[in-house]
């Protein structure tokens, strides 16, 4: 790089265009020996990501996976369970469909309500709460009463943990959950999107029968009117002197 920039140089006062200063070619070499440097330097390798792989509780302890999505687009959602014991054999599992919900953090406390509530059901007296979402994890370990928006739902499943004989509230990785629950409960998602499709339609329909009941209604209701109002018409126009729906009858004479 040096000896090119000095041949450069000597082309130039060769050639009588200029003659360089020597301080002056030696920081261009510097600076281009750096720059190429820059280009050469071995980007620094990323941290690898430890696995991290579900672990059984302890034994006689159940741990129960929640975990719930929303779809912000259709405020649909879904809850997914599963129950395993110490040697990490299936003991029982839920899925649920949340037909009008926005909340992302909403939809895991109710996953994690109803994995107590399932628990409890099996007769659990150790339960290992566990869920991908740190927010729950941290308001369900708060000692203090929560005053969020969830604050209800979060003292409720409080007192569903305090239930237990000995309980325990752990965050586990989003993968790790997904691994164990996701399929699941989107299974029981789509078919309960399905469904709520179907009660729509079905009120639709409904709602349009009405509609056409209410209309055919009314216009025989004016056609009634249109009929008397022309039957007025017709008796006063046959006797002189009186009007309305007392034309013509016996007695109006006398």
């Amino acid at each position: 790089m040096t000896l090119y920039q000095i041949w450069l140089a000597r082309n130039e006062a060769r050639e009588e265009v200029a003659v360089e200063d020597p301080d002056a070619i030696a920081r261009k070499s510097l600076y281009l020996v750096e720059e190429w440097s820059s280009l050469k330097s071995v980007p620094s390798p990323r941290p690898v990501r430890s696995e991290e792989h579900w672990l059984p509780p302890e034994e006689a302890w159940c741990k129960a996976n929640a975990d719930g999505s929303v779809r912000m687009s259709s405020g649909l959602g879904g809850t997914g369970l599963v129950l395993r014991d110490h040697l990490g054999g299936f003991l029982a599992g839920e899925c649920h469909f949340l037909p009008s919900i926005s909340d992302p953090e909403r939809a895991e406390l109710i996953a994690c309500k109803r994995a107590l509530e399932l628990a409890k059901t099996q007769g659990r007296e150790k339960i290992c709460l566990e869920t991908d979402c740190l927010g729950a994890v941290t308001k369900l370990r708060s000692k203090e009463m929560d005053r969020s928006v969830h604050g209800l739902l979060v003292e409720e499943v409080k007192s569903l943990l305090k239930g237990f004989v000995e309980q325990s509230i752990r965050h586990a990785r989003l993968d790790l959950l997904q691994e164990l629950v996701r399929s699941y409960s989107n299974n029981r998602y789509e078919e309960g999107a399905s469904i709520a499709r179907g009660e729509e339609e079905q009120l639709d329909v409904k709602l349009d029968m009405e509609l056409d009941m209410k209309t055919s209604h009314g216009r025989a209701r004016e056609e009634r009117e249109a009929c008397t109002r022309e039957e007025d018409q017709v008796q006063a126009d046959a006797q002189p002197g009186l009007t309305g729906r007392h034309a013509g009858l016996p007695g109006d004479n006398a």
